[in-house]
């Protein structure tokens, strides 16, 4: 069948928290990078896309956010301000009928949230927006429907291996989700769940599947060698 797409854009921020006075106003937080991936209907990556920015509130990076994201206040100081890093990323998306695809809803509630507060019109905002991180246990049968999960704890659950040094940088979590939109599409996320309906037995009703494969499992990495030989 064929998309109604012609492309999906896999994104992802990274946010840095504002002075209290704009927490006050309503704007905790601001976007400081862009992630970015291009996806063609068919699940092949064709470009990728990452850019600072800088905030209009915020007067320094705070030690949480630095060390979750690696991002230094000397990234973001020279960096296009909001409207225009939004501009830019969106002449990158280009036209054509779009879906955006992100793990989670945070990242399009914080993109409409700043718009508003700093009065800029974004197109993309009125867009197709797919939230990765509520489908995906849904279609490993994985943890409970409304459940949310982790896109490392995703990550793991369909063998794709991801580097703790890497998560929370902007583009490498796109990668990342890009990679489990790609299995979605193509329909290779099936032989993962097969296997995981073969290994784990089925949980009592209210049970949720959300931890690390590492509690469920012993031998994580036999785990995955058996989800290899599936594919």
């Amino acid at each position: 069948m064929a998309s109604i797409y012609d492309q999906n854009i896999v994104v992802d921020f990274e946010f840095a928290k504002t002075t209290k006075k704009a927490a006050a106003s309503g704007l905790i937080h601001e976007i400081i990078q862009i992630g970015a991936v291009r996806v063609s209907p068919e699940g092949d990556v064709l470009d990728t896309y990452s850019q600072f920015v800088q905030p209009d509130f915020a007067i320094n990076i705070d030690t949480t956010v630095k060390e979750l994201t690696g991002i230094c206040w000397s990234d973001v100081r020279d960096a296009e301000h909001f409207s225009d890093a939004m501009e830019y990323f969106a002449h990158w998306v280009g036209e054509g009928r779009t879906r955006f695809v992100a793990w989670s809803p945070s990242d399009y509630e914080q993109l409409v949230k700043e718009s508003r507060t700093k009065q800029a019109q974004l197109a993309i905002t009125q867009m197709r927006w797919l939230d990765l991180q509520k489908v995906y246990p849904r279609l490993l049968n994985v943890g409970k429907r409304r459940g949310r999960m982790s896109l490392k704890t995703a990550s793991e659950w369909c063998g794709v291996n991801v580097s703790k040094d890497l998560l929370h940088e902007a583009l490498y979590d796109a990668r990342v989700t890009a990679e489990l939109l790609r299995q979605a599409i193509t329909g290779e996320y099936l032989s993962q769940k097969q296997v995981l309906s073969d290994l784990i037995t089925p949980p009592e009703k209210h049970e949720t599947l959300t931890s690390s494969l590492g509690s469920r499992f012993a031998d994580l990495a036999k785990f995955r060698d058996l989800l290899a030989v599936s594919a």
